[in-house]
């Protein structure tokens, strides 16, 4: 699946269920990805499969994360195994994909939260290693050498790395929504 091992989420950065779906065409790779890496919450998912039961003929695993609702304390364990299922069943271009849509919510949950962190750019450098340096990346992280000229200005260049992320984010939102 397009779950990398590799991914973590050194800074905690939670991203709500209602976030994710306002930008981004969901499927069950995607939350698992998100819960698996620490994006998401395991309580996410049990809302995406109720949410879920309400549009379609629900799996059996659909109605099974969708039934958690109901216990207390559902064990972390069983609602990965569920969504582990349910991604598997989701084409294998979709679970390619996971990882890059994930990302892409990241960033932008980040860029339209920027005055919530002291250095939003710094927040950008941890993701960046966090997803293993991803070349779409490259051109608004700050120590990675530029293609383009430097500008006459330490703000000016800070100025065009925020240009460089909010363009990645409206291509990606081009392709995800």
């Amino acid at each position: 699946m397009g779950n990398d091992p590799c991914v973590s989420n050194t800074l905690n950065i939670r991203l709500p269920l209602a976030f994710c779906m306002e930008n981004a065409c969901l499927n069950w790779a995607d939350i698992c990805f998100a819960v698996e890496s620490g994006y998401m919450m395991s309580c996410d998912a049990i809302d995406f499969a109720l949410m879920r039961l309400e549009q379609k003929f629900p799996t059996a695993e659909e109605t099974a994360l969708a039934g958690l609702v109901l216990e207390r304390q559902c064990a972390e364990e069983t609602v990965v195994h569920l969504l582990q299922q349910l991604a598997k069943e989701t084409s294998l271009e979709a679970q390619c994909a996971a990882k890059e849509k994930n990302l892409f919510l990241v960033l932008k949950w980040v860029y339209e939260h920027k005055r919530s962190y002291l250095d939003p750019l710094e927040v950008v450098e941890f993701i960046f290693d966090d997803f293993n340096f991803p070349k779409e990346m490259r051109p608004f992280v700050r120590y990675v050498p530029s293609d383009e000229i430097p500008l006459p200005s330490r703000r000016l260049n800070v100025r065009r790395l925020y240009q460089n992320w909010e363009k990645y984010l409206v291509q990606q939102s081009a392709i995800w929504r």
